[in-house]
């Protein structure tokens, strides 16, 4: 197994990241340190891994492969930037340093070091059935639609996710993003087409005063063939003219076990579809170049 070291359990260790490490075979935590001592003291021994009183310690490990930062405190974009300059390879979880820190950070991956986001939204049991049905039984995307709860502070980070969301399961590029009907809504056209025409979706935030590490996801997706309807990250109804069908994926792997194998294979020099920071960074681009076109643009 790969020994990897952990930078802060973070909000989600005990519904998330803990139970993806345990139901995988590929990475062993080596080391952890976490900014709040008496959780990472908790966390450190679900996983019986010794906890390190700072994070260079945690960094400098002899042998270390790579890095999950689950919640990197005050320590920000610095823990990444740290990591790729002694070679690690990192996993950063959502929300575990500022979006806005990832989206403008420029020197945070340099040469063939792996930095891998936390897009967790390609990789859910509904999403990656959207991806069978399409190449299968309802043929390519028409268009789409898909909505996210977030909090003022979290539009730009949570369109961004929904524009990356968009790029993968159409498998094309945004050629043309502009402001929707609504304050915080695009309408993108992308560069592949179906039927002679390109498809397009639109994505909005449903405003909501909280945050979250865990919103509100939905998603509707008309097909050459069919449709299918997305209302959580475990369930996806889907519909022909012949028939229709509500699949309750509870028995497939969940997205973060995924990315921990996605990432696992990255470190073993894999050549494997998985996301980079320049992902991320190019969506947050898109949403803000979009939304300076809106009159007058919101505050995002």
């Amino acid at each position: 197994m790969l020994p990897v070291g952990i930078i802060g359990a973070g909000p989600e260790w005990e519904t998330t990241w803990r139970p993806a490490l345990l139901a995988q075979s590929r990475l062993k935590v080596a080391a952890f340190h976490d900014p709040i001592a008496a959780r990472g003291e908790a966390a450190a021994l679900d996983v019986d891994a010794p906890l390190l009183a700072g994070a260079r310690d945690l960094l400098d490990v002899p042998g270390l492969r790579g890095l999950l930062v689950l919640d990197a405190g005050w320590l920000g974009a610095w823990v990444v930037r740290e990591a790729a300059r002694r070679g690690l390879a990192t996993l950063i979880a959502s929300g575990a340093i500022p979006f806005r820190q990832l989206a403008d950070v420029d020197d945070a991956s340099p040469g063939d070091v792996v930095v891998q986001p936390d897009l967790r939204r390609r990789y859910t049991p509904a999403t990656m059935r959207l991806r069978e049905l399409t190449a299968t039984t309802l043929g390519p995307i028409q268009f789409l639609s898909a909505e996210m709860q977030a909090a003022p502070s979290e539009t730009l980070a949570r369109l961004s996710a929904l524009v990356d969301w968009c790029r993968f399961v159409v498998q094309s590029a945004v050629v043309r993003a502009e402001p929707g009907a609504e304050v915080a809504s695009l309408r993108l056209t992308f560069r592949k087409e179906e039927d002679g025409h390109p498809v397009r979706a639109e994505v909005r935030i449903a405003p909501t005063a909280e945050t979250s590490v865990a919103p509100d996801f939905s998603a509707e997706v008309a097909c050459r063939s069919g449709a299918v309807s997305i209302r959580d990250n475990r369930c996806l109804a889907w519909r022909t003219a012949d028939s229709s069908e509500d699949e309750q994926l509870s028995d497939d792997r969940s997205s973060a076990h995924v990315q921990l194998d996605l990432f696992g294979r990255r470190l073993v020099g894999g050549l494997v579809p998985a996301p980079g920071l320049e992902d991320l960074q190019s969506a947050a681009r898109l949403v803000r170049d979009a939304l300076e076109q809106a009159s007058p643009p919101p505050s995002i």
